[in-house]
């Protein structure tokens, strides 16, 4: 049994969890590690096959708008992060958004990994509760782990 835990960090952290190939669990996780969901934190812990994870690595682009300092805040989350998946037994791997999603407008892109999904692994994604949408951050962690897995959606 193969498990990939899939993060996009940030003032809420989106997550995906991965066993053999299909998504399983995913949803937002607010606060620094151990803020995983019971369920991927007993898996983690209990020694399987957690070989991979994979982590958005912040990047700064020219004449962007962000705050240097939201960047070091979201580095240091990054590195929590991986310690946290890398202690638990999880190769981690850094990946640049560029990297694995391009420069496709978010909207486009959260339809492209919408449509990657199967009707069953539709079904384990939650929706904001007031919002009745899908949290943005957990969509990129979905993402994420798909392209992870090959099944890109770029």
């Amino acid at each position: 049994m193969t498990l990939l835990v899939a993060i996009d960090p940030g003032e809420t952290t989106g997550w995906s969890f991965y066993q053999d190939g299909a998504l399983v669990e995913a949803g937002v996780a607010v606060g620094s590690p151990p803020a995983l969901p019971a369920a991927v934190y007993l898996e983690l812990n209990q020694n399987r096959d957690c070989s991979e994870a994979v982590i958005e690595k912040p990047q700064t682009y020219p004449m962007s708008p962000v705050d240097a300092n939201d960047l070091i805040t979201l580095g240091i989350l990054v590195g929590e992060w991986k310690e946290y998946l890398h202690r638990h037994g999880a190769d981690v791997e850094l990946a640049l958004p560029r990297t694995w999603k391009g420069t496709v407008p978010k909207d486009i892109h959260h339809r492209r990994v919408l449509a990657r999904l199967t009707a069953e692994e539709k079904t384990r994604l939650p929706k904001r509760p007031r919002a009745k949408n899908y949290d943005h951050n957990m969509l990129d962690a979905v993402g994420l782990g798909l392209w992870k897995l090959g099944r890109t959606t770029r």
